[in-house]
Order: C-alpha cells, then structure tokens, then sequence
C-alpha cells in the first residue's frame, strides 16, 4: 500500500496539473503560502472522502475522478486552519488570502460538477448536481461565517504544564481560553462541518441516496472534525502558547482529557463507518492507523505525566 507521502504528492501533483491557481490573480506571496500549507496537510480526510467516494461508484457502476473532490476538501482544511492560526497571531483583520481560498473552493465545487456532468447521464448528474449544490451552499455558509465571540478564560494548572520550561509555562499562564463547550462549538463549526461536507458530497456523487444516512454522515463529520482538529493543534501546541487567545485544544484541556475525546471521537467515528458499511475498507483502516501512529507520536512525551494534577488556578 502507498504511504501518506505518495498520496500527499498524488494530490499536490493533481492540484499542479489542473491549474487551479492560474484561475484567478493571486499576489505570488499569497500563492506560496497556499502551497506550502497544501504540502503540510496531512490530507487524512480528503483520502478517506476518495475512497468512500470510489467505493460508491463501484457499487453503483458509475465512474467519476474522485480527486476534484479531495482537492476541494483540502482547500477547505486550508481555510480553516488559517482561521484558527489568524486567531493565535491576532492578524484576522488580514482577509485577503481567506478570500482567495473562498474562491478556490467555489471554482473547485463548480469544476467538479461540469466534470461530473461530461461522465453521467444527463437527468442523473442534473438531479446529483442540485442536491449536491444545495449540500455545498448550507455548509459553506458555516464555514465561511465569521469566528463567534466567545467568553474567555484564563488558563488554569493543568498537565499540559509537565511538557512545558519554566518560560513556556509564563507564556502559558498570559493564554486566554474558551470553555471546553465553547471549543466543541468551534471545532464543530469549522472542522466538524468540512468533514460532513466531504462526507455527503462523497455519498451524493457516488450515486447513494442521503434520507437514510444523513444523520450517520452528519454524526461521523462531526466526530472526524474533533480527530483531525487535535491533530492540528498538538502540531501547533508550542507555537500556540504565543497566543493572546488560544483556540488549542491542548491548551483548553490538558494532555488527558484531549486524549479521552480523541478517543471517544475515533469510536464514534469507527461506528459510523460500521454502520455504513465502510470500516472493511482497506484504505480507510490503513487512515484510521496512521491516525493512531500520530497521536501515539504526540503522546510520547506525556507518559510520565502525573495525572493528579487537577484544573486549578495559579496562585
């Protein structure tokens, strides 16, 4: 099976060859930033979208390039890591590449369809192609809203503490944080609502009928949301504690109990994916393991934490 790595550049490459940048005028600063944070995607979601996608339409008999679709999920990943960085660097007044990527993910959306159109009957890829612009406008009008504005805390000790030095912890300690409701919020606003929409899409252009599982895709969005975001954010957990206000996870909960909602995201993800039929899937396990890998990686560090260390304030 390929690795991470040769998917990764399967896409890059496909992103390259479609041209997509040339489209519209991007100042070429802006254009480097785009590559560089398409480079540095993990792209988990958008292969898991490929091969749900692919499986579909084989069942279904039906053929379509399944990559238009994974670049415009990457774009959106993209967008909302840049929403939540802006956050941490206090330069969310700077719209303009937010903007660009907008319009990426509407020229994307639209390619994908006119391409779906060419490979489908007519009356089929007219009927798919309405219900899935309806999909399209309902998510990205969450996606592109504005950040809310949340009430915010001071950090508290918690056992993020063990991981930091004596100067990280100072910075740690200035960090304004959401309460742990108002973070699930956000994370389901951004991160939450790409996966869903990767996921009905998925199940809308590979020829299956979203009544019965609109609420399981929902549900497994939501929950691969959570996953992907914790990985982003331990990614980012020392860059992060520069923030006047953070939107970490780490920093918000702690070490264990980021762990216990991973956990508690990937099971409820894992069943969703049983219950359509899909855990069997070859490339979606080998997804799920890397996914393990990675935050056994993360976690390295945090085997020796003490895990007496209650949420308290700092004296």
């Amino acid at each position: 099976m390929s690795s991470i790595s040769d998917y990764k550049e399967t896409l890059f490459k496909f992103k390259e060859s479609s041209k997509i940048l040339e489209k519209i005028k991007i100042p070429e600063h802006n254009k480097n930033d785009i590559d560089q944070s398409y480079i540095g995607l993990d792209s988990y979601v958008s292969i898991i979208i490929v091969s749900i996608l692919n499986s579909l339409l084989k069942a279904n008999k039906m053929y379509f390039h399944a990559k238009y679709i994974a670049q415009l999920i990457n774009f959106i990943n993209i967008l909302c890591n840049k929403k939540q960085n802006d956050q941490h660097n206090d330069h969310y007044n700077d719209n303009n590449i937010v903007n660009i990527l907008l319009e990426l993910i509407n020229i994307t959306f639209y390619e994908n369809t006119e391409i779906f159109k060419s490979t489908c009957h007519p009356n089929v890829s007219k009927d798919i192609n309405n219900n899935a612009l309806l999909i399209f406008e309902k998510y990205m009008n969450l996606i592109r809203s504005d950040i809310p504005i949340y009430n915010l805390n001071k950090t508290k000790k918690t056992d993020i503490m063990e991981l930091l030095d004596v100067n990280q912890i100072e910075h740690y300690k200035q960090i304004n944080i959401l309460n742990e409701a108002s973070l699930l919020e956000y994370t389901d606003l951004y991160y939450g609502n790409m996966c869903k929409l990767g996921f009905i899409l998925a199940w809308i252009f590979g020829g299956s009928s979203t009544e019965k599982h609109l609420k399981i895709l929902e549900n497994m969005g939501q929950n691969c949301g959570i996953i992907i975001k914790v990985l982003h954010d331990y990614d980012n957990l020392y860059n992060n504690l520069h923030s006047r206000i953070s939107y970490n996870t780490i920093i918000t909960l702690g070490v264990k109990k980021t762990y216990n909602l991973f956990m508690k995201a990937k099971t409820n993800f894992i069943m969703c994916l049983l219950k359509l039929n899909l855990y069997n899937n070859k490339i979606i396990k080998w997804i799920i393991q890397e996914i393990e890998n990675k935050m056994d990686e993360h976690l390295e560090k945090s085997n020796d934490l003490d895990e007496n260390i209650s949420f308290v304030d700092f004296d």
